[in-house]
């Protein structure tokens, strides 16, 4: 049967205007301005009037949810984590490991792998790794235990278990040895994204040489941005080579400081995730994260020195945030939270925008921007009425 929405299309060239929507076998097959098609008996009609119909959020930076964590290690974790997602409009993610032992990200992938096949809740496309390859000064919320080590073997053995399943890689290009893993890390097409870093500005110059593309949470976990040392702020804002990933829910960055990254960047160059922690979607409480203590209270998660944690942030919120602060337009905030991901994942010709020929991934927002219905491949996974 053809599935045809009508409703506010955000269409791929960034406008929203009255249109409809023909999806079959599970991809965009029509993408029409008119409404006033003829049906047939076989076509299925869901009218949204009004609403929003969009391409699905893509999280590459997500740790957990609904009181799971992807280091937990379990197939069911994963799995809660992906259908938490779905009332929040994110149809694909990459699940985020922390700083762990081999052991540990070793049964984590193992998981992931198993929860992938199971194809439940949102689309796992592949994995990012946020550590343990990172500067132990510049740490945040993950465990000094398990940073710093360079150890090839260790490093090679990841690779092997993950068989192509690592999508990023977060690493500090300022620490011994690294120099080898990310010469890895490019011939097989690892995105190399540095975070957890005190680099310099040079240092960071000469990792985007070696390959480096994207920053981790720009801002958040590195240096300052200093007027004699600009560090990695400062190349990162004004290099042409890298995307940054931002946490839009206020706390990790100040919406100044977004507008400023926008005006500096451009969306095109900016990804928005979540960054989101067990604790995401559920209360307030003591929690944990890489065997941390993670108080989480009024939404925001901290350690116990009060360092920030993660976050509880979820795209849907990420993108009405940027649109509420007045920074960005609907079009463009949704294209950080869709396109701009996908893409920068090896997804950009199947996936984050409504055009014939993509995957059936849609949501439909109000005109608040929340999520009322979520579609995965043609199907509804989730539908608030």
């Amino acid at each position: 049967m053809v599935k045809i929405l009508i409703g506010r299309i955000l269409f791929a060239d960034g406008i929203i205007r009255k249109g409809s929507v023909s999806i079959s076998n599970g991809k965009i097959v029509d993408v029409s301005s008119s409404t006033n098609s003829n049906y047939k008996n076989d076509h299925e009609v869901l009218d949204f009037s009004d609403n929003i119909i969009a391409p699905g959020y893509i999280d590459i930076h997500t740790h957990g949810g609904s009181g799971h964590d992807v280091i937990d290690g379990s197939t069911s974790d994963i799995i809660e984590i992906a259908k938490m997602y779905l009332k929040h409009g994110v149809t694909s993610f990459l699940p985020t490991t922390v700083s762990s032992s081999q052991d540990m990200i070793i049964k984590s992938l193992r998981s992931i792998k198993s929860a992938r096949n199971k194809k439940v809740g949102s689309n796992i496309l592949g994995v990012h790794l946020e550590g343990p390859f990172i500067n132990k000064d510049m740490k945040g919320a993950q465990n000094p235990i398990h940073i710093g080590s360079q150890d090839i073997d260790f490093f090679n053995n990841i690779i092997e278990e993950a068989n192509g399943l690592i999508k990023i890689i977060t690493l500090a290009p300022e620490i011994k040895g690294i120099e080898n893993i990310i010469k890895i890390l490019k011939e097989k097409n690892i995105i190399i994204s540095i975070g957890h870093s005190d680099a310099t500005y040079y240092e960071l110059m000469d990792a985007i040489s070696l390959g480096a593309s994207q920053v981790t949470h720009l801002f958040n976990a590195m240096n300052k941005l200093h007027h004699r040392e600009p560090g990695i702020p400062g190349g990162a804002l004004i290099s042409k080579r890298l995307k940054v990933q931002i946490i839009g829910d206020g706390n990790h960055i100040n919406p100044v400081i977004v507008k400023l990254i926008l005006n500096t960047k451009g969306c095109d160059n900016v990804i928005l995730i979540s960054d989101s922690m067990r604790a995401t979607d559920i209360d307030d409480g003591v929690y944990s994260s890489g065997g941390l203590k993670v108080i989480v209270k009024e939404g925001i998660a901290k350690l116990e020195d009060g360092t920030l944690a993660g976050s509880t942030l979820t795209l849907d919120q990420a993108v009405k945030n940027l649109v509420n602060w007045g920074l960005t337009s609907i079009s463009d905030a949704v294209k950080m939270a869709s396109y701009n991901p996908a893409k920068e994942i090896g997804f950009g010709n199947s996936k984050g925008l409504i055009e014939n020929g993509r995957d059936a991934d849609i949501i439909v927002l109000d005109k608040q921007l929340n999520v009322i219905m979520t579609m995965i491949a043609g199907e509804i996974v989730f539908n608030l009425n």
